[in-house]
């Protein structure tokens, strides 16, 4: 996460429950489009949400303020802008929706102090929701964080 800024926001969910941000931050996603890389693509006013197990994407938000258009496709979501694809999804058996890329891991952004007890989902968090296999890797591997 980039430009991290602690932001108390309440969020109201599906069962009526009103949940809170703890902070904002802009998140660089690197997409993969037909199996190769493309063009990072910069998410800015991303909420991080602790009490949501999943990330959440507002694809309304990206459709009628910010013009992308999806294509859904067979198992594929296309995310469109300006005619250009800029990332894509794909759906999972339980009719999900998993985007086909990694966020970009930087480093200084890692804190290692929380109140919260170190567990796989924390570092999760931690690593900007990068992928629970390689937050494993970098665990066994035991990467240090400068």
């Amino acid at each position: 996460m980039q430009n991290y800024h602690p932001l108390y926001v309440p969020i109201c969910i599906a069962s009526h429950h009103i949940i809170y941000s703890e902070s904002i931050s802009t998140v660089v996603f690197n997409p993969v489009i037909d199996g190769k890389e493309s063009h990072p693509v910069e998410f800015t006013h991303i909420l991080h949400v602790l009490q949501l197990r999943n990330n959440l994407l507002a694809y309304l938000y990206l459709t009628k303020r910010k013009h992308f258009k999806m294509l859904v496709e067979d198992t594929t979501m296309h995310f469109k802008c300006d005619g250009m694809t800029l990332f894509t999804a794909k759906f999972t058996n339980e009719n999900a929706v998993i985007l086909n890329g990694v966020t970009e891991v930087i480093s200084k952004h890692a804190h290692t102090a929380s109140t919260l007890p170190f567990n796989l989902n924390l570092w999760h968090h931690y690593f900007s929701h990068h992928s629970y296999a390689d937050v494993k890797k970098m665990i066994r591997e035991d990467w240090s964080l400068v």
